[in-house]
């Protein structure tokens, strides 16, 4: 089963912060696919209003968020809790399963401009720099069915082309001090 998991945390906090944003559309992977599953998160950013709603639960079931609720949620029974610095852990154990991870950012709950930091978090929650590269590239050009289009660097796709200062496969950080920006052939940064 491949299932797109996007996890987030506000920018300017630590690993230990429990105060994480995650994005309504979450999906557990099989692992978790049997049980009821409660994501306690920090700030959820639903993706249909503007606003962060603070304190919320995220009930799962099966494939489905079956509920949206304030505040925590007391678990039951054989109820999976996940919370805190345990969403980074779940993201960690996700990919190392193999859930096809896509890049994608929910820009509304800092300013636009910061997305590149999704880089770093991915790369903390133990993706290799070169697959958390990959999922802002290749595999969001074959999710949009366009990876004969965009998505790499070769003869015939649109020139979509970044400069940073330094390697990425070093210092994942440097995708945040972007040099120069070509959006299909036009320079926009230079």
């Amino acid at each position: 089963m491949r299932l797109l998991c996007i996890l987030k945390r506000p920018p300017n906090s630590s690993m230990k912060n429990h105060c994480l944003t995650v994005l309504a559309t979450i999906a557990c992977f099989s692992a978790f696919a049997q049980q009821r599953t409660l994501l306690h998160c920090g700030n959820l950013l639903d993706g249909i209003g503007n606003s962060v709603q603070p304190q919320m639960t995220v009930v799962v079931e099966g494939n489905k968020i079956t509920a949206l609720q304030r505040g925590y949620t007391t678990p039951a029974g054989s109820d999976l809790v996940i919370i805190g610095p345990k969403i980074q852990a779940t993201f960690a154990k996700a990919y190392k399963a193999g859930v096809k991870v896509a890049f994608g950012t929910d820009a509304g709950v800092y300013p636009h401009g910061l997305n590149a930091k999704e880089f770093e978090f991915m790369v903390e929650g133990g993706m290799p720099p070169i697959e958390a590269i990959r999922a802002a590239t290749m595999v969001n050009a074959e999710l949009l069915g366009m990876k004969n289009q965009l998505g790499s660097v070769e003869t015939g796709k649109f020139a979509d082309l970044i400069a940073v200062d330094e390697n990425p496969l070093l210092n994942i950080k440097t995708l945040q001090a972007v040099r120069f920006v070509m959006k299909e052939g036009k320079v926009y940064k230079q």
